[in-house]
């Protein structure tokens, strides 16, 4: 069982065997209002850097393809289902998407160890790779 990305998934201070066989995910352990603790899951990122070494890294949370090939480099997206992010399409550029309005175009969505497999986009490296 994968957790959900950011989700609240147990409210027993213990993990049972299905959370404890996610070692790839970040996990946090909080203290909730009654006193039990509850359990979150980070999806593992990988961070793109330009090519020129100029700028930050980006944390990469998801690599989405939608049915017309355009590709999606994203953080987690917020409570409202937004996430910021590099989009390859007809222009090459940085913006908010709106999860739900792309959710019935994707083919393809990778996330946590599988971006292992993913290139990183165009004028982009992966920073564990440089």
């Amino acid at each position: 069982m994968e957790p959900p990305r950011g989700g609240l998934v147990s409210v027993s201070p213990e993990l049972d065997s299905a959370h404890r066989s996610v070692a790839t995910e970040k996990r946090k352990i909080l203290l909730t209002s009654s006193g039990k603790s509850a359990i979150f899951y980070t999806m593992k990122t990988r961070s793109i850097k330009h090519t020129d070494g100029k700028g930050e890294a980006f944390a990469v949370s998801q690599h989405i393809i939608l049915r017309n090939f355009w590709e999606y480099y994203l953080e987690e997206p917020n409570e409202n289902g937004i996430a910021f992010g590099f989009v390859m399409g007809f222009e090459n550029e940085w913006g908010d998407v709106d999860m739900n309005e792309i959710k019935p175009y994707i083919i393809s969505q990778v996330k946590g160890t599988a971006l292992d497999e993913v290139m990183a986009p165009a004028g982009y490296v992966w920073e564990d790779e440089v």
